[in-house]
Order: C-alpha cells, then sequence, then structure tokens
C-alpha cells in the first residue's frame, strides 16, 4: 500500500487538516499530544470503522464541533496498482456512520459495514492486525533496548498480535511430542514378549509353519487313502475268490 494523502474533518483535535504523503519512507515528529498518533487511528478508522478506534464514537468527534458538523476522515492510496479513496463519516446529533469505497473512479463500496467488509478482503486483515502491524506505541520501543532477549521477543509478539500463534505453535508441539509417545507405546505393544520381534512378523512366522504342518498332514492323508483304497481293493478280491473257491497262495 502506498499512502497518497489522507483528509480529517472534525476527528479527534483536528478541526480540519490535509496530509500530502510523499514518495518514499515517511517519518512524522512532533510535541507529545499534539496528534501524531491521531493520525495513524484516523486511518484505520477510516478502513474499519469504530473497531479501531480508542474511545467510543461520542469520543471520536472534535469536541467544540456542532451537532451538525460532520466527523470525517478521507484517505487516498495506491494497493496493487489501483487508485483507491476511503471515506468515513458520522454525521448528526446521533453520530450516524457512513462510509464508501471508490476505486480507479467506481464505487465499489457503499456503507459502514460493506465498506469495512471490503477493506478487510483487500488487504487480507482485520482491525486488530492492521493496527498491530503498522503502529506501536513509543514506549512500547524505548523499551525493546533495556529487555533481554527473551522479554524482547515476548513484546514483539505481544505488539505484532501474534501471540496467540505463538500460543498455538506450542499446544502443536506438545501434540506432537504427545502422538510420538503414543506412536512408540504402541510400538512396544505390537512386539512379541518372548522374542522382540514385532507382532506381525511372528504371526506371519506362525502362519508359515502352520501351512507347512497343512500340507504335511494333507500329504500324510492322501497316503492313507490310498492304502485304504489298496486294502479295499484287496478285501473284495479275496471275497470275489472265497466265493468262487479258489484260493491263492500269497507265499508261493
Amino acid at each position: 500500500m502506498i499512502l497518497r494523502s489522507i483528509k480529517l474533518q472534525n476527528f479527534r483535535k483536528f478541526k480540519y487538516s490535509e496530509i500530502d504523503f510523499p514518495d518514499g519512507v515517511i517519518g512524522i515528529f512532533g510535541l507529545n499530544g499534539v496528534g501524531k498518533s491521531t493520525i495513524f487511528e484516523a486511518l484505520a478508522w477510516a478502513f474499519y470503522g469504530h473497531v479501531a478506534a480508542r474511545t467510543s464514537s461520542d469520543k471520536i468527534k472534535r469536541e467544540g464541533a456542532t451537532p451538525s458538523d460532520r466527523c470525517k476522515v478521507e484517505v487516498e492510496f495506491v494497493f496493487n496498482e489501483n487508485n483507491i479513496r476511503v471515506t468515513r463519516e458520522m454525521v448528526g446529533k446521533s453520530l450516524s456512520p457512513s462510509a464508501s469505497v471508490v476505486m480507479n473512479g467506481k464505487v465499489v463500496a457503499n456503507g459502514a459495514e460493506a465498506t469495512t467488509r471490503f477493506i478487510q478482503n483487500l488487504f487480507g486483515m482485520d482491525a486488530k492486525t492492521f493496527f498491530t502491524s503498522i503502529f506501536a506505541k513509543q514506549k512500547e520501543l524505548n523499551a525493546l533496548s533495556t529487555m533481554n532477549p527473551s522479554e524482547r521477543k515476548q513484546l514483539i509478539v505481544r505488539m505484532l498480535g501474534i501471540d496467540a500463534l505463538d500460543r498455538a505453535i506450542k499446544d502443536i508441539r506438545s501434540d506432537l511430542r504427545n502422538t510420538k509417545e503414543l506412536i512408540e507405546h504402541y510400538n512396544i505393544s505390537l512386539r512379541d514378549a518372548v522374542t522382540g520381534k514385532p507382532k506381525k512378523d511372528v504371526c506371519r512366522e506362525q502362519i508359515v509353519e502352520r501351512e507347512k504342518r497343512i500340507e504335511e498332514i494333507n500329504r500324510i492323508i492322501d497316503e492313507r487313502v490310498k492304502e485304504l483304497s489298496q486294502a479295499e481293493r484287496e478285501c473284495k478280491i479275496a471275497e470275489k475268490e472265497k466265493e468262487l473257491g479258489i484260493y491263492v497262495d500269497q507265499q508261493n
């Protein structure tokens, strides 16, 4: 995103102010309380509405402004080679919100909620992520120089709003460690207590042995069947000879 300009009307302490941003790195300097942070807040408010403000809506409008005066912020910027203008304002005694987005001269969003949704989709981030990624309080930056590396990391993580991600990473690592321990437990339980081999290998060996035993039994059965068939034939021959009165000496 390349900022081009921002206009503030009755926003916080600004009755009216217009800033044109030059190309390159931009620095905003000034004494405490002159409104440096307000400029960044106005930028976020124009994009995301009241969720990006430090106070309630009735505190955003400049003190001393009349009920008919508008509280308005207009931001122009370039994003992905598109010229975009976002306008957000509050009008009337009830401070009714309204907003719009014009991209390359064409209205692409109209209404406070529609504008917020468009910006969220455009940047791919919500108000909290956007605000914490571009703005840090001066006291937080000054504290970095006096912190040790561990403390500095924690502060930066909090400033960037990624502490939840850090916690998620720790949870994932814990789950991974527990899963590895569970797998190891199952690996141990799947080993044969006598041989120490995996139970599946032991079962395969037992199956092979049993198949060999079955083959041997089947061979013996086949031999016995043949012997039985031979005996039956011999019995039938003997019975036939007996009926005919024939006796054959098997020894001669």
